[in-house]
């Protein structure tokens, strides 16, 4: 016998079950992919007429892209800042006041960084540590002034990216978690 499945003559996986794969690491969009082969795979295997796959390709096909483009149509109000720190202690003492300050729901402190850059026309290489602070939108601009008033580097790096999308109990946790600023009501 030459590789294969024990079970299988052929050598391919005889069921969706001795299928190895970790679908729960890939993006929403990889899984909706990997599923949709699936499924056509399942319909040529059951109905292996050239007609009904060429139909259900093409539908299929169809509202892949109508979910990659709903994705991507409305991105969310929240952000991710990346910051980074020389030590635990200024770690610390970042995250709780950006929490404490409400400009944060939560930081995480990721260990284990080595940052290689110029500055002063010489090129440094030092161990980091990096926060990654879920915020809103129109939080950035104070987040960004409190890091610079409270963080020891003199040029502290504060990046921000867009969260596109996210569990929706996250994100209105998120919300309920920092301040928002309102917009005043126009009274007359």
């Amino acid at each position: 016998k030459t590789g294969g499945r024990e079970g299988s003559p052929s050598g391919r996986a005889s069921t969706l079950m001795d299928f190895e794969f970790d679908i729960k690491k890939k993006s929403l969009t990889t899984q909706i992919v990997i599923i949709g082969l699936i499924v056509a795979g399942s319909l040529y295997l059951c109905y292996p007429t050239e007609d009904s796959m060429r139909s259900y390709s093409r539908t299929w096909l169809r509202s892949g892209r109508r979910a990659i483009a709903t994705a991507s149509k409305s991105p969310t109000p929240f952000r991710v800042a990346w910051i980074t720190v020389p030590d635990r202690t200024a770690a610390q003492k970042l995250s709780e006041g950006l929490v404490v300050e409400n400009l944060a729901a939560c930081v995480n402190t990721i260990p284990g960084l080595s940052s290689t850059y110029r500055w002063k026309d010489k090129i440094e290489t030092d161990q980091e540590l990096l926060l990654m602070v879920k915020t809103h939108e129109s939080l950035v601009e104070q987040l960004i002034e409190y890091v610079e008033k409270h963080h020891p580097y003199e040029s502290p790096e504060v990046i921000t990216t867009s969260i596109e999308e996210g569990r929706k109990d996250y994100l209105d946790w998120i919300s309920e978690n920092v301040k928002i600023p309102t917009k005043p009501s126009s009274s007359q």
